[in-house]
């Protein structure tokens, strides 16, 4: 039987129909293969087509082997159809044409071949070779494989790699090693990476590193600057893991306050959570701390973080303003998802100062009487913490 018959059929079907025929998609594959140029060529453009969205994709079990052959092939779009479709058909027969395809001269085919092989199963010590290649790109490749933290088999590499001439290189294979005080240039290439990575992910992923590491002497130094100049998503980074330094230093903590204005509620949120770290600095920001709770142009989001950081702090003062947010009605606050319900009905801030007058215990014994009626005839988050915040002062609900 001839294996191409119907294939004119199947290279006039759209690709949404293509999607749903894995007959049809199997005849292209063949023809990829087999078929003379002309159809070879238009079976190539389907398949690009097919496969550009990366949906799963209803193949034959006899089709494996045949993608196996396509990695083989001279011609790079052939290469990019059979990365494609590896991810949606996995077959460690694959897994040598894949890796060999990470040197492959067609930065798409690399690009494809990095896709399928983050979602295969094999042994990563293969990609040591290319770690070692003359070419940049070759080893940057094989680094964005890898899922941190990196095997054993790798680590030797990505050691030597912290010296590499690329910056890009550095950065990556540094983002793949464990959090080790020990390793020799990790602590420098990951004050670089914050500082001059070339990507919003590697930034983000230094500046946790650095508030996880040992603190040097720049640690602090370069955290803030980052705070103060890098995306909103590295800001927040970088508020988190000065959480480290807030308790110590004037100068994160005072940093991270004016960070509670900052344009990003995420970013504020993160800030107000390391100003909850008891110290002689964050303590000494408590007026501070007190007038941004109900300071009004601070988001409410901000705010409860404020009241949680209050709570924490052990700030008795107060208690008194976070009482009176009991008081208000729930459709005064800004509502956000109840994790009890899975509607927008929480009062999120009302919620935050009930969690943070918990924290106070028996000294918080004011508000019982408040905390007793949410407990009752609050909505079931509220009615929750509620009950908890009572059993932190020895009381129940009643």
């Amino acid at each position: 039987m001839d294996p191409l018959a119907g294939l004119k059929e199947a290279l006039a079907l759209p690709v949404a129909s293509l999607r749903k025929e894995p007959g049809a998609i199997t005849l292209l594959v063949y023809a990829v293969l087999d078929a003379p140029p002309a159809e070879r060529g238009l079976a190539i453009e389907r398949l690009l087509q097919l496969t550009e969205a990366r949906m799963h994709l209803p193949l034959q079990e006899a089709l494996p082997g045949r993608v196996v052959e396509l990695l083989e092939s001279e011609q790079s779009e052939v290469r990019r159809i059979a990365a494609r479709l590896v991810v949606t058909c996995p077959h460690a027969a694959a897994i040598p044409g894949l890796i060999r395809c990470l040197a492959d001269d067609d930065v798409r085919v690399r690009e494809d071949s990095i896709l399928a092989l983050r979602h295969a199963d094999f042994d990563t010590g293969a990609l040591v070779p290319h770690l070692g290649s003359e070419r940049a790109e070759v080893r940057e490749a094989a680094l964005r494989v890898l899922h941190p933290p990196a095997p054993p088999s790798v680590r030797a590499e990505l050691q030597r790699l912290l010296g590499d001439d690329v910056p890009g290189v550095r950065h990556l294979a540094a983002g793949f090693l464990p959090d080790d005080d020990g390793t020799p240039g990790l602590w420098g290439v990951t004050v670089d990476a914050l500082r001059a990575g070339g990507d919003e992910s590697t930034r983000i992923q230094a500046a946790g590193r650095l508030g996880r590491l040992e603190p040097q002497p720049e640690t602090s130094e370069v955290l803030l600057e980052a705070l103060s100049t890098g995306t909103a998503r590295v800001r927040a980074a970088a508020a988190e893991a000065l959480a480290r330094f807030s308790p110590a230093s004037t100068e994160a903590a005072g940093a991270l306050l004016e960070a509670l204005h900052d344009s990003s509620s995420a970013v504020a949120c993160r800030a107000a959570a390391a100003l909850s770290v008891r110290g002689p600095a964050t303590e000494a920001l408590a007026p501070s701390l007190l007038a941004a709770l109900e300071d009004v142009s601070i988001p409410e989001e901000v705010r409860g973080q404020v009241a949680l950081a209050l709570g924490r702090l052990g700030v008795r003062e107060a208690i008194p303003p976070l009482s009176r947010l009991l008081d208000r009605p729930d459709s005064s606050f800004r509502l956000v998802l109840d994790a009890f319900t899975g509607l927008s009905s929480l009062p999120g801030l009302k919620h935050d100062a009930v969690v943070a007058l918990g924290l106070f215990g028996p000294l918080a014994a004011e508000a019982a009487s408040a905390l007793s009626r949410l407990a009752r005839e609050g909505g079931p988050a509220l009615r929750h913490a509620a009950s908890e915040a009572l059993g932190h002062m020895g009381l129940f609900a009643s």
